[in-house]
């Protein structure tokens, strides 16, 4: 799973620069985006193995980067984050393809297990 190359995307800068620093320690080649068009230019740029994607972005929303993502790289794992959590938001999630869906706050052992898990699982596809 190391040198497993990840997108993070948090308009929340601590959140932001939180993940960035933990999945490094941990080996992960990172690169973080504060909104949509960061992250597409970043996924335009270079192969990612999975990506963390926050549900609430300023410009565009989390539900339509993901399916901007999908439509371009299907195989993708995303992992949403969201502070605003509901049984809405899960489903609308699922339903778009995402492949966990963790609300804030969440500890960083949860999200890298369910990193590693998502990253593996789409290797096998």
């Amino acid at each position: 799973m190391q040198d497993s190359k990840i997108l993070v995307v948090d308009d929340d800068l601590m959140i932001r620069d939180m993940l960035y620093d933990f999945l490094q320690e941990k080996g992960y080649d990172v690169v973080s985006a504060a909104d949509s068009s960061s992250a597409i230019t970043a996924v335009n740029s270079r192969k990612f193995d999975a990506i963390i994607l926050d549900f609430k972005l300023p410009e565009v929303d989390g539900i339509t980067l993901m399916a901007r993502v999908k439509q371009k790289y299907p195989k993708i794992p995303i992992i949403m984050i969201t502070g605003y959590p509901s049984e809405s938001s899960r489903d609308q999630a699922y339903q778009s393809g995402a492949a966990a869906f963790i609300e804030k706050p969440f500890k960083v052992t949860k999200l890298v297990a369910t990193l590693k898990r998502a990253i593996r699982e789409s290797k096998r596809a």
